[in-house]
């Protein structure tokens, strides 16, 4: 989801290439992005500006105080469930961190071997809870090809899909959707046979006009899909999220 409701990310990354790599992301999806090295300077920053701190992505291993904690001096200090927490970590396997701070009610950990559908999908999540999942819809990050018609055009378009659920999908295009049009679309999940041919309406997003970012796109809400169709993509969902995809 593209959003130009931005929102402010602190980045607490000790490692180069992590902060510029999800920084990049972020920024690319429409987020302001400040980034920080270690823990100190986290607390420093949420101490000065916690109520400008939509989402903290922090990492665990990180010098001076570390990820842990962060949590800890948060918990103190009242900002569990304030200020939302995003642990990103390649230390540690999810299940153990899950446990390990399961006292401070932290639950959104995501591993380091990350993709950007995945840290968008998983950001919007947390920032966008009402639009992302307003039926408490399970998402999947995808890259799965469409071809689509938006309202009365003859002309067919091909995009891709970056994350679905059953009840809609973004849809990565250079072709600048309207707010609201129709769009007929049609498409094959990976692994499933059938070709799926839904109607939807273009909601949230960027547009395309003029740029050639992977994330530039729109959400699509259906509007009008089988129940079997539908019932292919929940199943595929569900399968790939057992799997760990």
């Amino acid at each position: 989801m593209i959003t130009k409701d931005h929102k402010n990310i602190l980045l607490a990354d000790d490692a180069a290439f992590f902060r510029n790599k999800l920084s990049a992301i972020l920024t690319e999806v429409g987020h302001r992005v400040r980034s920080v090295v270690n823990g100190a300077e986290v607390i420093e920053e949420l101490k000065a500006r916690a109520s400008e701190t939509d989402l903290l992505v922090l990492d665990l291993q990180m010098p001076e105080i570390d990820g842990f904690g962060v949590i800890k001096w948060m918990r103190t200090n009242d900002l569990i469930g304030k200020v939302p927490v995003l642990i990103v970590t390649g230390a540690y396997d999810n299940k153990e961190v899950l446990k390990a701070v399961e006292p401070f009610s932290i639950t959104e950990v995501m591993t380091k071997a990350f993709t950007p559908e995945q840290v968008v999908c998983r950001v919007n999540k947390i920032l966008f809870e009402s639009k992302v999942d307003i039926r408490n819809e399970e998402r999947l990050p995808v890259s799965i090809p469409v071809d689509f018609v938006q309202g009365n055009e003859d002309n067919m378009q091909t995009g891709f899909i970056l994350n679905i659920a059953a009840g809609g999908l973004f849809l990565h295009s250079r072709i600048e959707l309207v707010q609201d049009s129709i769009l007929k679309m049609r498409f094959s999940l990976p692994g499933v046979m059938n070709l799926i041919e839904a109607l939807g309406v273009a909601q949230w997003g960027a547009g395309a006009a003029g740029t050639s970012g992977l994330f530039q796109g729109n959400g699509i809400i259906f509007r009008k899909i089988s129940e079997g169709d539908k019932g292919l993509i929940k199943g595929f969902v569900k399968s790939k999220k057992r799997k760990g995809s």
